[in-house]
């Protein structure tokens, strides 16, 4: 399957490679726009605080363990290395990961609020 990013065209699958911050543009909206439609996302490093950042990913990677089995057990659980024998865990749309008050604070918090107020 081909996906277009910005201005590549990729198969599906295949590795984006090192991705492009764009933190040097932050006051420039005009130069994050033009990023955005050149490479298909912006990477903004530093949004968020790093603890809060690190609390979501603990509430998903345990929601992954428990709910599929999907985090390699005997492993660090913050490392995130996938258990090939696991269950495939839906995400997306479950509330009771997406409403979890530790992902809430990145999805939802005034960081990016305060960014796309400004980017839009």
């Amino acid at each position: 399957m081909r996906v277009k990013i910005g201005e590549r065209d990729l198969e599906f699958g295949q590795e984006l490679g090192e991705l492009r911050d764009c933190n040097t543009l932050l006051n420039d909206m005009k130069a994050l726009h033009a990023r955005l439609a050149e490479d298909g996302y912006l990477l903004v490093r530093g949004l968020h605080p790093r603890d809060k950042v690190f609390a979501a990913r603990g509430a998903i990677l345990e929601f992954m363990r428990a709910n599929g089995d999907a985090v390699l057990h005997g492993t660090d659980l913050m490392e995130g290395v996938i258990n090939p024998a696991g269950r495939p865990v839906r995400l997306m749309g479950n509330p009771a990961i997406t409403h979890d008050p530790r992902v809430l604070a990145v999805l939802e918090g005034a960081p990016l609020h305060v960014f796309f107020e400004q980017f839009f």
